[in-house]
């Protein structure tokens, strides 16, 4: 992907030119034991773009570190509205809380790897790896759905705190805002996604509050990196407080979604979704409040689907099945 001319982010075009940002990494790149003057860029990228808001830009690089030379990529994240202190402090929290790169439970987050303020870039060590979504599809799903449930509770049993706040009502306002815009988008649908957004209300506002902590908030399987033994979260952008099973419930969602997007069968991986609920449960979740915040997640799905071309043929699909789980209230797997 080659760099985009965007207003909010007028710097981009320096950001992928490898010797500006040959310049300022090393002016500002802090990962651990590396030589900063020795930092040669070999290429830079963007990877992904949303135009006025943010953008990833990957960097090839080779530094001295610990006295040999090694050969690694940065992601650089970009935010048109500045630099995310907020994420940065977070991230580092975690790994002071035991999320460093050697943890005996192997749950981590990845190393930051410094700041360039002036093109709002946060800077961490790339992960090689494979996205927990390919494995949630594969054969040993429901033994790495049991390892996504630990790595939520690790998450919330952090003791991190955020100075921001989710709450039930955030998460119902999103929901009214999403399924609006389902609706315009889906005439022949509107009536149907109505009715679903107001019996999601209804049901909401019967649920019990789970526990509140840290949580991740956008919880689901391209936010976990599975790297031989060792799972390493990303994407911590939207930590706050909020109630741990927000956390469960969303990825149990994406597990629904991923389900009828690959079969056009939302019970596909249902093996997955049990293995997540009963551990997590065991873990000390709250069963009810879980499957809650799963149904809003996959009524918000309703919009996503209509916003993603190749997505737009499973927006019914996903519709019927919150419908289904709608009738049968409480809400089951």
């Amino acid at each position: 992907m080659t760099a985009t001319v965007d207003p909010s982010m007028p710097w981009l075009a320096d950001a992928v030119n490898v010797e500006l940002a040959q310049l300022a990494l090393r002016r500002t790149a802090t990962l651990t034991g590396m030589d900063a003057p020795s930092i040669k860029v070999r290429s830079a990228r963007m990877t992904r773009h949303r135009p006025g808001r943010r953008c990833m830009v990957e960097y090839g690089v080779e530094a001295q570190i610990g006295g040999a030379s090694h050969v690694f990529n940065l992601l650089g994240k970009v935010r048109a509205k500045g630099l995310d202190r907020e994420t940065l402090r977070v991230v580092a929290a975690l790994r002071d809380a035991g999320f460093s790169s050697d943890t005996a439970d192997g749950i981590s987050v990845p190393e930051p790897a410094g700041v360039i303020p002036e093109w709002g870039m946060t800077l961490s060590l790339k992960v090689d790896g494979s996205m927990m979504s390919e494995h949630l599809a594969g054969a040993a799903r429901a033994r790495f759905a049991e390892r996504v449930a630990d790595v939520a509770r690790k998450i919330h049993e952090s003791g991190v705190v955020s100075r921001r706040n989710h709450s039930m009502a955030d998460e119902l306002a999103v929901l009214d805002a999403s399924l609006m815009q389902a609706a315009n988008a889906s005439p022949s649908l509107a009536s149907r996604i109505r009715e679903v957004g107001a019996a999601c209300r209804e049901m909401a506002s019967d649920s019990v509050p789970g526990r509140v902590a840290g949580i991740h908030r956008d919880f689901y399987g391209d936010q976990i990196i599975v790297s031989d033994h060792r799972l390493f979260v990303l994407d911590l952008d939207q930590f706050c407080e909020g109630d741990t099973s927000l956390d469960i419930g969303n990825f149990l969602a994406h597990i629904t979604e991923q389900s009828i997007r690959m079969h056009g069968d939302p019970s596909a991986f249902d093996d997955a979704r049990h293995a997540l609920l009963e551990r997590a449960v065991s873990n000390g979740g709250e069963p009810e409040t879980i499957l809650v915040y799963d149904l809003l997640t996959l009524a918000r799905q309703i919009w996503i689907s209509t916003r993603i071309p190749d997505r737009n043929q499973i927006t019914a699909i996903i519709l019927a099945e919150c419908e289904r789980r709608l009738q049968r209230h409480p809400v089951g797997l």
